[in-house]
Order: C-alpha cells, then structure tokens, then sequence
C-alpha cells in the first residue's frame, strides 16, 4: 500500500489550516451559506470524513462558483474523499478543477498534490512526478510568506513520496523540535503519522509502534473518529511488521470496529484483512479461515478497490499453503 493510502495513511490534507482559515477571514460570505454554517460545517468535516461529504453537496450548491467560499467548501470535499479513499470520484474532481484557466495559489497545492498521488497509483509515473514538483515549488513559495507546521508536514510527505526519505526524517524531526511545546493536536498526529512511515521504509520496528503510538495519541486528541481508526490500524500494522500479533490483533479490532461506525468501507475492510492474517499468524487457521470465508471477494471492482482485491488475493493464497 502507498503510504498515503493508510492513514492508512494518510492523510495529511487537513481542513482546519492556515489555507481554509485564510479563505475564510478574505471571503465575502454574500452566498447563501452563512458564516456560522461554514463554521458548523468545518466542524463535522473536522469530525467525521464520511459526516462532512454528506453535507457538502448543498453548501456547494448554495456558493458562487469559484468563489473563495465555493473553494474553501471544495477543498473539504477533495480532503474527504481523498481520506475515505473515494479515488474514482476524487479523480473526477481533480480532471475537472485542473481543466479551469486558473485556480488560487493555495488551493492549487493540494490539486497539484491529489493529481499526483492518484497518478502514482495508477503507475503513471511521469506526470506524478510533475505535478509533485509544481506542488513542492509552490509549497515553498507559500512558505516564504506564510510560515505553518502543517503546510510543512506537506512539503516532508511530498519528500517521501519521492522516497527522499532522510530529507524527509530530518524536515519532520526539526519541526518536532521546533514546535515540541504547542499544543497543535492535529499538526502533531500528522508529524507522528509521517514519522512512522519512514521508520517503516526504513524498517525500524522499535520507532514505528512508537511514532504510531503517539500520532494514535493525538488522533484522539483531535477527536476525528475516523482518523482514530486509521492511527490504530497503522500501530496494528507496526505491530504486525514487527511480529507481535496479539498486540496487532487488539488494535485491528480496534480500527474495524472504528471504521464501521464512521462507514468507512475500504479502510475497514483493509483491517479485516490483515486481521485474519494475525490470525492466521497465530496458529488460530481454522478461525482465520472462518473469518475469510465471509469476506466479499472484492469491493465494487472499481479503481477504489484495487488495493483491497490485491490484499485478499494474497490472502487467499496464504491461507491455502
């Protein structure tokens, strides 16, 4: 799995930021979404990916297209669809934004970023690689002006999915240190997040369930259940790599039971998956083959599954050895 298909991995694309915040002291709110409904809003996106996308339509609806409020709303659409792994819509969304003659500076970067992301998993390397440079370049002009940690987690997760892995370790340790004092809950779960997949790459089992435990502590901290589910099954997978499956076993069960509540599909199934492996890795077969049986075979088929199709094939042919 890409890194940023867990948080799998995720995410990163954060809707409370110096962005959003700019577009909402700079808007002029004469649409029909008022500024207290956008305040309501940014609050369930805050909460709950799954909550948020069931609230957008109608706010997107009511804005002046291209509008800075029309922008701001969109942007927690791509962030909630990237987040719930909703990559065949995203992909539309991004066509259709890259096609305008222009797009403001800010919202443009996560653009840029989502274009490439989905481009990398589609295995076309060359125009990833593009537009991860247009995000990087802009990224650092932003940051000349408007100096923020979490902009600056972006500019690191850009580093690894160019696997510059040690830029990208030295970039998050110095805002570790740099920022170790504020209370930044959502800043801070990404910093952990980011953390633990290098130590990961780098195969450094101690350090990754210790980053992972801590990005899981201020994952609650910033009370957005469905990323609490995605920090749990990201320590589970820490646990797992470093061959201590009870304590993967809980925490699997933890972020299954998470991702249900908040009906995230794909990463709960990804849970489910790599739970009956533990299982199976604990000598429990017939329990794990229980548990396999009454999995679907895949999830819709679409571009939004792959992941998941090639996770239950190899699966199924573990559990036939």
């Amino acid at each position: 799995m890409f890194f940023w298909k867990s948080q799998t991995k995720q995410l990163l694309f954060l809707t409370k930021s110096v962005t959003l915040y700019f577009y909402l002291l700079t808007s002029s709110y004469a649409n029909a979404t008022t500024y207290d409904e956008l305040v309501k809003i940014e609050r369930i996106c805050e909460s709950s990916s799954n909550q948020c996308l069931l609230v957008l339509d109608d706010a997107l609806a009511s804005s002046t297209s291209k509008s800075r409020q029309w922008y701001r709303i969109k942007l927690l659409q791509l962030d909630a669809l990237f987040t719930l792994q909703h990559f065949e819509k995203l992909s539309s969304e991004i066509e259709t934004l890259l096609s305008y003659s222009a797009l403001p500076m800010n919202f443009s970067v996560y653009v840029y970023i989502y274009h490439a992301k989905l481009s990398y998993s589609n295995k076309d390397i060359k125009p990833a690689k593009y537009y991860l440079d247009k995000a990087l370049n802009l990224l650092t002009q932003i940051n000349d002006k408007y100096p923020d940690p979490i902009r600056l987690i972006e500019v690191a997760n850009l580093q690894i999915a160019m696997k510059e892995h040690e830029k990208a370790k030295i970039t998050l340790l110095q805002l570790e240190q740099k920022f170790k004092d504020r209370y930044h809950p959502v800043f801070k779960r990404e910093l952990y997040a980011n953390l633990g997949h290098i130590a990961s790459f780098q195969d450094d089992k101690l350090l990754h369930i210790e980053y992972r435990i801590s990005s899981l502590k201020w994952a609650k901290a910033a009370k957005n259940q469905q990323q609490i589910g995605i920090a749990y099954n990201n320590l589970a997978f820490a646990y797992l790599k470093a061959g201590e499956y009870e304590n993967a076993e809980t925490n699997y069960t933890q972020a299954i039971n998470i991702a249900q509540e908040e009906q995230d599909i794909i990463n709960g199934s990804i849970s489910q998956i790599r739970l009956i492996k533990v299982i199976f890795l604990q000598g429990k077969v017939d329990n794990a083959l229980i548990l396999f049986n009454e999995l679907p075979t895949n999830i819709g088929g679409d571009k939004e599954s792959a992941y998941y199709n090639k996770l239950y094939s190899a699966l199924k042919l573990t559990l036939k050895q």
